[in-house]
């Protein structure tokens, strides 16, 4: 019988999973993301990898988890597999932001250090990563929202018949629900919606209050100011360093954002493309040879010729539906995200009271919240699943569309914001001409995160598999299709499928994300 105490020991174990998850990320996206700023051969690399490599979804992850983690290690395999799991959805946001603000440093200040012979660990220490303190803890929340999201997918492992479990709040919630036992999922869900408001004020909070120390607000000085000295945080957190040292041209505006940087990769067409191919032969290869390491010809053969027999009808209709519905979450976020960012934006007292409650609401684990509304869809027919589907991809991406939009309200420079006033502009007029032309670059940047995030979603939320319980669309979807694919077993059938998923998201980003952004700047800047 599962008892209180089970429920409190499921979600510390989830949180301490998500915990180390966010560390190793944050330590990876330090790494990476500096390296790639400050080296401009180690960018074209770096780069277009972590621009393919963030569109492949999660169950994509899953074969080189369980062969390469769980099956080397039975022991702690599935604990390892989990946090890599859980690191595929929350290393991205860092390791971009960290690259962006890295890359904003200004150039004569970088050229300075390179000639007054400053040794790259004192420039990592006392420029770059003070710059880059402020993105990471502004990342922090919504990098936990994607971890709670996915959860339930990194704590139950399962390719066919093979299941691999670990302790958390996802596995005992699929376990409740399997079982009927709805009381206690709700009080699951409560209790799990209760951590996350603690872990906001408690943690995030305090913590996002002490990196904006590291922030030189715009026009708050001409040149770079320098901060020092140890802050606590919170009650019983331990010392986090000595800051030293940011750039006064290094906006931050401490809205979490994940950047997607779409316009470095024009600077990489060759690189990018042969990277992609690169890394999607090589992601499928090497999984087989993990898996298959006795006959790895035989299986590359196989999933070759499980490309030529393929039913590319159902697979072209799967993609165009999930489209459909990606496009229909972009619409809708837009939809309520302009309005209200706006609002917040221009009254200071609102947005200081919203924000927190926002922040709570984006880390809700849609996944562990939707079978409990999903009778309500079910009996509404096949639209009512359809309308279930849109309504999950929304709670893992329009967030992105709202921040982004947020960001690019709140950096209209406040000269325009003047004028807006003076001039009388109505409320429609100051944002046709006004804020949304010099904010688009921003809510651009919003778009392209937030459909990343629901095409990732799709692999749930076109089908949620909870123990024996499934809960999917009844049209096709490319997510829907993966899902399937995973739970039947078929390695090469969920490789094919994950690599038309990524090919698509990269085609997109390359040519429609590309083109809008390009065209936002100049609008922008002309």
């Amino acid at each position: 019988m599962t008892t209180v105490i089970d429920l409190l020991a499921a979600l510390g174990a989830s949180w301490a999973r998500i915990g180390a998850a966010l560390l190793l990320s944050m330590a990876a996206a330090i790494l990476i993301g500096t390296s790639a700023a400050v080296n401009r051969r180690l960018e074209a690399v770096i780069i277009p990898a972590l621009d393919v490599l963030q569109s492949v979804p999660i169950l994509g992850f899953f074969p080189l988890a369980i062969a390469l983690l769980v099956t080397v290690s039975p022991v702690i395999g599935p604990e390892l597999a989990a946090l890599f799991l859980i690191f595929t959805c929350t290393f991205w946001n860092f390791a971009f932001s960290v690259y962006e603000a890295v890359r904003n440093v200004p150039v004569e200040i970088r050229e300075a250090l390179r000639l007054w012979g400053v040794p790259l660990l004192d420039r990592f220490r006392h420029v770059y990563l003070p710059v880059a303190i402020p993105r990471l803890a502004s990342n922090l929340q919504p990098s936990t929202a994607n971890a709670w999201f996915f959860l339930t997918a990194s704590e139950v492992m399962s390719i066919g018949e093979k299941e691999y479990r670990v302790f958390g709040v996802g596995s005992l919630t699929a376990d409740l629900i399997g079982k009927g036992d709805w009381s206690l999922t709700l009080l699951v869900l409560a209790m799990t919606l209760t951590s996350i408001g603690i872990v906001q004020y408690a943690v995030y909070v305090p913590l996002a209050d002490w990196a904006s120390r590291f922030v030189t607000e715009p026009g708050a000085a001409t040149r770079p100011r320098i901060f020092v000295g140890l802050t606590a945080i919170g009650r019983g957190f331990r010392t986090f360093g000595q800051g030293i040292a940011t750039i006064s041209r290094v906006r931050q505006l401490r809205v979490p954002l994940q950047v997607h940087f779409v316009p470095q990769l024009e600077r990489y067409r060759t690189a990018f493309l042969s990277l992609t191919a690169l890394l999607v032969i090589g992601t499928a290869f090497s999984t087989l040879l993990i898996r298959y390491s006795g006959d790895l010809i035989g299986q590359a053969l196989l999933l070759a010729r499980r490309f030529s027999t393929a039913d590319w009808y159902l697979i072209g209709t799967s993609l165009g539906l999930s489209t459909v519905r990606v496009a229909a979450v972009l619409l809708i976020s837009l939809l309520w995200s302009v309005p209200l960012a706006y609002l917040l934006s221009v009254d200071q007292s609102k947005r200081r009271r919203a924000l927190p409650v926002l922040q709570v609401l984006v880390s809700v684990p849609a996944p562990l919240l939707y079978p409990v509304i999903a009778p309500a869809f079910a009996s509404l027919g096949a639209f009512g699943t359809e309308i279930g589907a849109v309504v999950m991809m929304l709670m893992g991406s329009q967030y992105y569309v709202f921040y982004g939009t947020l960001q690019g309200f709140m950096g209209v420079d406040p000269s325009y914001r003047e004028l807006v006033r003076l001039s009388g502009l109505g409320l429609w007029k100051s944002m046709r001409l006004v804020y949304l032309p010099l904010a688009m670059p921003s809510i651009v940047t919003g778009l392209i995160t937030a459909a990343g995030g629901a095409w990732n979603a799709t692999v749930v939320a076109e089908r949620l598999k909870l123990g024996d319980a499934v809960y999917e669309t009844e049209l096709p979807g490319l997510g829907k299709a993966i899902s399937e694919a995973a739970s039947a077993g078929d390695v090469h059938g969920l490789l094919m499928l994950v690599i038309v998923m990524t090919g698509f998201i990269v085609l997109l980003n390359r040519t429609l994300w590309a083109q809008a952004y390009s065209r936002s700047i100049e609008a922008v800047s002309g």
